[in-house]
C-alpha cells in the first residue's frame, strides 16, 4: 500500500485504495478466510446445539463460550495478519497467520476494551431495566407478558414509550446508542495503531479521529456497504440451495451440518469483506496518525 502524508485523507481516495488492495490480495488471504469461516460455522452450529440442549434440560453454555472464544481468537489472528501486511508489508508463510507478540498485544487491547465497556454496559443495562420497569408499572402493563407473550408485551411497551415517562426512556436509549456509536468511531484505529506502533495503543488513538468523524463514517460505509450487499446476495443464494430459504424458520429447521455449511460460507464472505475494511482503516490511520513527537506526547499523557 502506498505511503501518504499525515493529515486528512480524501474519502474517495481512501475507498479506492481499499478496493485496490482487496483486488490485488484477495487470493492471498483465501486460506485465512476459509479458516475464519470454519470457526464462524462451528460457533453458529454450537449456538443452535446449546439451545437444543437447553430444551432437553442439558446445560452446555460453557462449551458454547469456549467455542466463542476460539472464534474470537481466530478473528483476531486473521485481522492482525492483514493489518501486518497492509501496514508493515509483512506476510508470514505459509498463509500469513501466526500467534506472536502482535496478536498478544491486540488480544490484550481487545480484552481491556471488552472489560471496560462490559462494566459500563452492565450499569447502563441496569439503569435502563429499572427505568423500563417503572414505565411498565406506571402504564399498568403486565410484566408476565414478557415471558408468556413477548410479541404482545413489546407492542404494548413501545406504545407506552409515547406516553408518560416513555419519551424520557426513549431519549435515554437514543443517547446511549449515540454514545456507543461515537466511541466506536473514535476508537476505530486501536488495532491498526497497536500493530503499526508495535505496542498496545488504546486511548492514545482517541484524538486521531478528531475533526474527521464523518469522514471516517462515510469512508467505512462506502467501502463496506457495496461489498456487504454483494456478499448478502451470495449468502442468500447458498441458503436457498442448502436449507431451502432465507427465513429464520429455515435456519431453525436445518440440520446441524447444513447450519455449519451455511454459517461457514457466511463467515468466509464476511472475512473477504473485512479485507477491504481493514485496508481502509490502515490507510486512514497512516493519513491521520500524528507526528512521532505528538504521538510520544499522547503516550506520556495516557501512561
Amino acid at each position: 500500500m502506498s505511503e501518504i502524508s499525515a493529515g486528512k485523507v480524501p474519502i474517495l481516495e481512501s475507498v479506492g485504495v481499499a478496493y485496490k488492495y482487496l483486488a490485488a490480495n484477495w487470493q492471498r488471504w483465501i486460506p485465512a478466510c476459509l479458516l475464519l469461516g470454519a470457526a464462524s460455522g462451528w460457533y453458529q452450529m454450537q449456538v443452535i446445539r446449546t439451545a437444543l440442549d437447553a430444551a432437553n434440560g442439558v446445560n452446555s453454555n460453557m462449551i458454547a463460550f469456549g467455542v466463542f472464544c476460539i472464534f474470537m481468537l481466530v478473528n483476531i489472528v486473521v485481522g492482525v495478519a492483514i493489518y501486518r501486511h497492509v501496514l508493515r508489508d509483512e506476510y508470514l508463510p505459509p498463509i500469513g497467520l501466526s500467534f506472536g507478540i502482535d496478536e498478544m498485544r491486540v488480544l490484550g487491547v481487545t480484552f481491556s476494551l471488552a472489560l471496560l465497556f462490559g462494566i459500563l454496559g452492565f450499569f447502563i443495562v441496569l439503569i435502563f431495566a429499572v427505568a423500563a420497569s417503572i414505565l411498565v408499572a406506571s402504564n399498568g402493563l403486565d410484566a408476565e407478558l414478557a415471558s408468556t407473550n413477548p410479541e404482545l408485551f413489546l407492542e404494548q411497551f413501545f406504545a407506552a414509550l409515547g406516553s408518560g415517562n416513555g419519551p424520557i426512556l426513549a431519549i435515554f436509549g437514543i443517547l446511549i446508542f449515540a454514545g456507543m456509536f461515537f466511541a466506536g468511531v473514535r476508537l476505530t484505529f486501536v488495532t491498526a495503531a497497536t500493530v503499526a506502533e508495535r505496542r498496545m495503543m488504546v486511548f492514545q488513538t482517541w484524538s486521531f479521529a478528531k475533526g474527521n468523524f464523518w469522514r471516517i463514517v462515510g469512508a467505512i460505509l462506502l467501502t463496506v456497504l457495496p461489498l456487504a450487499l454483494v456478499g448478502g446476495i451470495i449468502v442468500s443464494i447458498f441458503q436457498l440451495v442448502i436449507v431451502g430459504g432465507t427465513e429464520v424458520e429455515n435456519m431453525i429447521a436445518a440440520s446441524l451440518p447444513q447450519l455449519f455449511v451455511v454459517s461457514a460460507i457466511e463467515g468466509f464472505v464476511n472475512a473477504i469483506v473485512s479485507i477491504a475494511s481493514i485496508a481502509l482503516i490502515a490507510y486512514l490511520y497512516k493519513g491521520l496518525r500524528p507526528s512521532d513527537e505528538e504521538l510520544e506526547a499522547l503516550n506520556s499523557k495516557t501512561s
